[in-house]
């Protein structure tokens, strides 16, 4: 099912939305005030549209999805959450004319800055959610040649140019000696609740310096370097010794030290799905993240 709210994922992103769609929210939640939530930045917009909600219960943040299917992925994920990790889910559902929703408890939070005690605490707390047993039902995230294929068969298909251009690297001998690695790694770890879209955009400082997690409508299972994919070639690099620090964090936290063979799959995999993304929305800047990470990956040597 598709929300009117939300626009289908990867072809763009939501504005203003029409204000009867904030009365049928309002409506259906009795509340008294209804206020859609916009991003601070243009990076920062999403598929999907947000709101804060008065209510007798309290105050809400609201979530309409462009996906029912990641509306309760979410839902069902965040359910087992504990508070000090993310904000609470206090409901869920479908609203006529709008489409799927969850509601969590509102959090007053702060952007962090991607400096190399930020990157510790998210270390942190990256670990803490990795302890988390995943829900049933959840997708596995599958690391080996036939994923891989699918991938750079993705981008083919949307992006033949980019494909063709990248067609040396992505069938080089470098790609399929790191794919076999990384299978063969995947199969000895143990498999773990993934975010799915880790950021520092998806974290938030509290008040009281506490940090919590939120936007888990991507999650799944599979190795824990998987959720290092987007971080580690975007907020991880701008501190100096950024991806210590966020290594060393995880490492304290879980007493297990990431696998580089698999984040440097995670990378190359990112990249692969970046520039789709890109290209169906005809975002630039996202594009040149991914370019920024292909630069980045040891195409001539062992991963690192």
């Amino acid at each position: 099912m598709t929300s009117t709210v939300g626009t289908p994922p990867g072809y763009g992103l939501v504005g203003a939305v029409p204000h009867h769609v904030v009365e049928d929210i309002s409506d259906h939640l009795r509340a008294s005030v209804v206020r859609q939530v916009v991003a601070g930045t243009a990076r920062d917009r999403s598929v999907n549209a947000w709101f804060r909600a008065e209510t007798d219960a309290g105050t809400l943040f609201v979530k309409c999805y462009a996906r029912a299917d990641r509306a309760a992925v979410e839902r069902s994920v965040a359910a087992d959450l504990p508070e000090d990790l993310s904000p609470p889910l206090l409901s869920g559902g479908v609203i006529a004319g709008v489409g799927a929703y969850n509601c969590f408890g509102w959090r007053d939070l702060s952007p962090l800055p991607a400096t190399a005690g930020s990157l510790a605490q998210v270390g942190e707390r990256l670990a803490t959610l990795h302890a988390v047993p995943p829900p049933a039902g959840l997708p596995r995230r599958e690391v080996g040649p036939a994923a891989y294929a699918a991938q750079v068969a993705r981008l083919a298909d949307v992006a033949p140019d980019l494909a063709d251009r990248l067609r040396h690297r992505l069938h080089g001998g470098w790609a399929a000696q790191l794919v076999a690695e990384a299978e063969a790694a995947a199969a000895r770890a143990r498999p773990v609740l993934l975010h799915g879209d880790f950021s520092l955009r998806n974290v938030g400082r509290q008040p009281c310096g506490g940090t919590l997690l939120f936007d888990f409508e991507r999650a799944e299972i599979g190795p824990a370097e998987l959720d290092l994919d987007r971080i580690w070639d975007r907020e991880a690099v701008v501190p100096p010794g950024g991806r210590r620090a966020l290594l060393h964090g995880y490492t304290t936290r879980s007493g297990v030290r990431p696998d580089p063979v698999l984040i440097t799959y995670a990378r190359l995999c990112c990249a692969l799905s970046t520039l789709v993304r890109a290209r169906l929305s005809g975002d630039t800047d996202f594009e040149e993240q991914a370019w920024a990470i292909l630069a980045a990956l040891p195409w001539r040597r062992l991963p690192a």
